[in-house]
């Protein structure tokens, strides 16, 4: 079993794309901090118990280094970039599903990064990659001892849904019954498309 840690809102300008959430939802993001790589920086808003939102951008001046990094300097607007499960057993059990269905990936690996508090956060994450199921393939996080970020980021949001659009229905389908992860809907798209709605301030907000 796996629930949905976080979700991913991607961009290339992270002051930007906070500034447009603010605007948006009426929540201000709160700034997270460099990741470890020296690629990427994060701003985080709680959207439910145990469950963030995080918005994901290059550092200034980064342009390659990771696809993640390729693709937000692609998007004229935040989209929904990706989503994480967080493994209520171990990593290796994703890992074991994974590669029964043939998949590949990076990790379990540790990650780090350090708060504006100068506290670290640590996680092992594992980073499952497939051309066929594209961004409608989760990734898995353990947040070892770690404060998990829903706690420290503002909250007055709330996750109404996750939709995932994909060519591929029914394997996806088999694929997050294997995770032990049910999302609020799959259906058939010619192209992969993650879909978040949230409940703000503002009214109800859909990005994808």
């Amino acid at each position: 079993m796996n629930l949905l840690d976080h979700i991913v809102l991607a961009a290339g300008d992270l002051e930007c794309a906070c500034k447009d959430f603010e605007r948006t939802t009426g929540i201000t993001p709160v700034y997270g901090g460099k990741h470890a790589n020296q690629l990427s920086h994060n701003a985080l808003v709680s959207i439910g118990q145990d469950l963030y939102l995080e918005i994901f951008a290059p550092l200034p001046g980064i342009s390659d280094g990771h696809h993640w990094i390729r693709a937000c300097h692609t998007f004229r607007a935040p989209r929904v970039l990706s989503f994480c499960l967080r493994a209520l057993t171990t990593l290796e059990d994703a890992v074991n599903v994974c590669k029964k269905a043939g998949i590949s990936g990076m990790g379990p690996a540790e990650w780090s990064r350090k708060t504006t508090s100068g506290d670290e956060l640590t996680w092992r994450l594992f980073y499952p990659e497939d051309t066929k199921y594209e961004i409608a393939l989760p990734f898995f996080i353990d947040w070892l001892d770690s404060t998990h970020p829903s706690k420290t980021s503002p909250g007055g949001i709330k996750l109404m849904s996750i939709d995932i659009k994909t060519p591929h229905k029914n394997a996806v389908v088999n694929l997050y019954n294997e995770f032990g992860f049910q999302p609020s809907s799959v259906t058939d798209g010619d192209d992969t498309k993650l879909c978040m709605t949230l409940k703000t301030p503002n009214g109800i907000i859909t990005y994808s």
